[in-house]
């Protein structure tokens, strides 16, 4: 090869810029940096992915804890059984109300204001009608602070609960009460109908405190009662 064709070969092209190999390795090593914070990134969101899965169950939510308080009664949603009861109407005051036809001992007073139904041992039901009285609120605090007097003669009555239940139906209050000397337990619910009428619907029980089991009797007779044209 001649002089002249050993220049031609080293020589570069007009408007080349040298190559320089620090920028080649610096070039490398950016490509290098970005995959790797890439395959970071991705493993990261990979992991934080499965970790959401495992560690965030969401937990069962408790179950409500029963109440033993008396709870609303709803005429029209009662899915109890009553086909077999007896009927109590009371035309006179206008109302009328269900109850175990066990319950077969029947005393009714002369004057339709009092009635009662009882089998051996089992609960006693009873009703009491108080006529005219303009609020059951009003006669409910004279009729209790006379019964619960320390002066009275006769055995005061205790009110178990702090206060009265309100109940479902026709605005009734309801209380759980106690007479200690007979002794006798009793769940008493009050019903004022438009006349003005007070109905008081009660289950007594002798020698035994109040417990689920007479808790649901009465609720159960609650439930079917109505006043009546």
């Amino acid at each position: 090869m001649s002089e002249t064709d050993s220049q031609n070969v080293n020589e570069v092209p007009a408007g080349t810029p040298p190559q320089n190999p620090r920028n080649k390795k610096l070039f490398l090593w950016v490509v290098v940096g970005v995959v790797a914070a890439v395959l970071a990134l991705g493993g990261f969101l990979l992991w934080q992915n499965v970790s959401n899965q495992v560690t965030h169950t969401p937990d069962p939510s408790p179950a409500p804890a029963p109440s033993l308080q008396p709870q609303a009664i709803d005429n029209e949603q009662s899915e109890i059984d009553t086909s077999g009861w007896q009927t109590y109407r009371n035309d006179e005051f206008g109302f009328e109300v269900k109850y175990p036809a066990y319950l077969n001992d029947i005393n009714e007073g002369v004057n339709k204001e009092s009635f009662s139904a009882r089998s051996g041992d089992d609960p006693i039901f009873s009703i009491k009608v108080i006529s005219n009285e303009p609020s059951l609120e009003d006669y409910l605090k004279r009729f209790n602070d006379s019964r619960t007097a320390e002066h009275t003669e006769f055995d005061p009555v205790v009110i178990l609960k702090e206060g009265a239940t309100h109940v479902g139906i026709y605005g009734a209050i309801q209380y759980e009460t106690a007479q200690y000397a007979a002794p006798s337990f009793s769940i008493e619910t009050y019903l004022q109908g438009t006349n003005g009428t007070i109905v008081r619907l009660t289950t007594t029980r002798l020698d035994k405190d109040i417990d689920d089991s007479m808790r649901q009797l009465n609720d159960q007779i609650l439930s079917t009662f109505r006043f009546v044209e």
